[in-house]
């Protein structure tokens, strides 16, 4: 399983499009039952909206699925899952509710506005890269530790969790597909004085500054 993007945590967005106002929500998932949840909590919140229009995707299967919910078909959750597809978003799950304000958009109107309101709480969402990588614990006396955090940073991770006693002990996250050149890079450098206890398979959330996130 390659690299993948979705979104940390959850957003909101809403704008008026012919006095028709659009509340645009957006959510982490990860699982089926985990995105009609948050979908029928929203409608639930909406009850008195007309359209409450979804759709979500999922990394593990490929799987997507989208709603109009009243509105012309495909003129409404389809819109919304090409903006996910568009901007390679997955793990997501959008709800767009619409009052009604009178004013009749013509299916055209309807796609462009619910395409926009999917792009807009994007765009209001913290996107994250989720990489599939192993957690590692490394022991290393105080005399290596420059040499550690060195080839550390050069793999594109971080130290944490640092414990600092008679030698120190961190946590870092080295990616899959490197972790056996990451070992030997340890051993080489520190003559094999560092101990590299290998602890699970991970996916690891991380933004655009390279820094480790949390998904919720």
């Amino acid at each position: 399983m390659g690299s993948f993007r979705t979104i940390s945590g959850e957003s909101f967005a809403e704008f008026v499009e012919k006095r028709s106002k659009f509340l645009c929500y957006a959510k982490h998932v990860e699982s089926r039952v985990a995105a009609e949840d948050y979908i029928s909590c929203i409608k639930s919140k909406h009850w008195d909206a007309k359209h409450n229009v979804y759709a979500y995707r999922l990394h593990t299967g490929n799987f997507s699925k989208s709603c109009d919910d009243g509105e012309p078909q495909r003129t409404a959750g389809m819109p919304v899952l090409n903006r996910l597809v568009s901007m390679e978003i997955t793990d997501c799950a959008i709800v767009v509710t619409r009052y009604f304000g009178g004013i009749l958009l013509g299916t055209g109107g309807l796609a462009r506005a619910y395409s926009h309101g999917a792009e807009l709480v994007l765009e209001s969402c913290e996107v994250v890269e989720v990489r599939p990588c192993v957690a590692v614990r490394l022991r290393f006396g105080y005399e290596v530790f420059d040499k550690v955090k060195k080839i550390v940073d050069r793999f594109g991770a971080k130290l944490f969790d640092c414990i600092y006693t008679n030698s120190v002990e961190s946590r870092t996250y080295i990616e899959r597909d490197r972790i056996d050149t990451f070992r030997q890079a340890i051993d080489k450098l520190s003559s094999g004085s560092v101990e590299i206890i290998i602890e699970s398979d991970e996916l690891v959330y991380i933004n655009d500054e390279n820094q480790f996130r949390d998904k919720n």
